[in-house]
């Protein structure tokens, strides 16, 4: 069965909302599909690269891809339709010179990993994964949940966001980050471009945590024959813990540090840096509760032994805190 309709104005909005943080990552980007929908692209966005050709293949016999949404040095990220639930989903597909764990180990166990996570994940605040396979010529690809919403990096530079609902929404990111904590992994990447917010008013919106491609285990649970980059410095410097940033090794309290970093970021405007001004100093954040500017603190700590010593311990510290 092949995805012969024209694609629905969700995957479209879903697209252009996620473009910011693809174009982070995306050496190079390319939208295919039948002519009426290139012609919209074009129309849409007319600073996008040249429109690539129609992507028509069928995966495992029920994925059939329909739009590249994005590539970059390790792999290709698909549109598509699980033919067999009649529903939209996104395709990661690993290059094919990375499929050989001999070539380039690290690489390879990465995706295998982020594969094995998602797959195992079962949590209204997480994408989850379909598990991983591949093609006859050895190369992987996994299917993940398609989720229709807007970036929060998108939503609060449309609307600045008033202190109740970012309240909503880091409740609802702490446990996402909780959920991945107790299965053993670290994220590495949390920024409000790796975070989704389905449509609807403020009572009904619901976060989402994406991609875990920098994702690693617990030392306690990460082989140590492992290839892996536990070590390196990895993530997004403005929103990575000191310790990540200094190429050391992460432990969960530098998702803290990144979920705080985030909030203060939604509230302020600004990227917290040493010695930052308090939100209740910063006039754009007057609204905001006081006892926000000691969690804050806690969660901002360069030592991450004077962090929150959980994720639940920050959620309970935000529950606490007048909305």
């Amino acid at each position: 069965m092949q995805l012969s309709r024209r694609p629905s104005p969700a995957l479209l909005r879903i697209i252009e909302d996620r473009l910011p943080a693809l174009r982070d990552e995306v050496k190079a980007f390319k939208i295919g599909t039948d002519a009426r929908f290139n012609d919209h692209l074009v129309s849409q966005f007319p600073n996008w690269p040249d429109i690539g050709p129609p992507q028509r293949m069928v995966l495992a016999g029920r994925y059939s891809i329909q739009t590249l949404i994005g590539q970059g040095g390790i792999c290709k990220v698909y549109a598509g339709l699980d033919t067999r639930f009649n529903r939209i989903v996104v395709v990661k597909v690993l290059r094919e010179e990375f499929t050989n764990p001999d070539i380039c180990p690290i690489v390879f166990n990465t995706f295998v990993r982020e594969s094995a996570a998602l797959t195992c994940l079962n949590h209204p605040n997480l994408v989850s994964g379909r598990g991983l396979a591949q093609f006859s010529n050895g190369t992987l690809f996994f299917p993940m949940e398609f989720v229709e919403g807007m970036l929060l990096e998108t939503l609060t530079m449309r609307d600045p966001l008033s202190w109740c609902r970012i309240r909503s929404l880091l409740l609802q990111l702490c446990d996402a980050v909780i959920e991945l904590h107790k299965h053993g992994i670290i994220h590495r990447d949390i920024k409000p471009t790796n975070i989704l917010v389905t449509a609807g008013d403020n009572s009904t919106e619901q976060l989402k945590l994406l991609d875990l491609g920098l994702m690693r285990y617990l030392a306690e649970t990460l082989p140590s024959d492992s290839p892996d980059i536990a070590r390196s410095r990895i993530g997004t410097e403005d929103y990575s813990a000191p310790e990540q940033n200094l190429g050391t090794e992460a432990s969960p309290r530098a998702d803290i540090y990144s979920v705080g970093v985030t909030v203060y970021y939604l509230l302020s405007g600004d990227i917290p840096r040493a010695n930052f001004k308090p939100l209740s100093e910063v006039a754009y954040s007057r609204q905001t509760p006081k006892i926000l500017d000691i969690i804050l603190k806690t969660a901002l700590a360069r030592d991450p032994e004077k962090r929150f010593r959980s994720a639940q311990a920050m959620k309970d510290a935000i529950e606490d805190c007048p909305g």
